[in-house]
């Protein structure tokens, strides 16, 4: 399991979780606004852990009460650019 955020702090600490509990994940740096970074993310991924095959996307603002402000390329060219990425082949 590849785990990804801004900022690594929380997600090194999930993944310790998940590794001692006899799982497998990775913290990873990412931010989603960075198609760069974007690809270097799943190509780590799939390096790690072969072909993706399930993605969860979920970047945005937690705030329902703020979805119009968020921006563009956060919470749609984010999403499409790391489901072209992630496609298996």
């Amino acid at each position: 399991m590849v785990l990804t955020a801004r900022r690594t702090g929380r997600l090194e600490r999930v993944a310790a979780e998940i590794n001692v509990a006899g799982g497998r994940a990775i913290p990873l740096q990412l931010d989603v606004t960075d198609a760069d970074q974007l690809t270097k993310v799943v190509a780590e991924a799939e390096r790690q852990f072969g072909p993706v095959t399930i993605l969860v996307n979920n970047p945005g603002i937690p705030d329902a009460q703020r979805v119009t402000k968020i921006p563009m390329d956060l919470n749609v060219r984010a999403l499409y650019v790391l489901s072209c990425q992630s496609r298996g082949d």
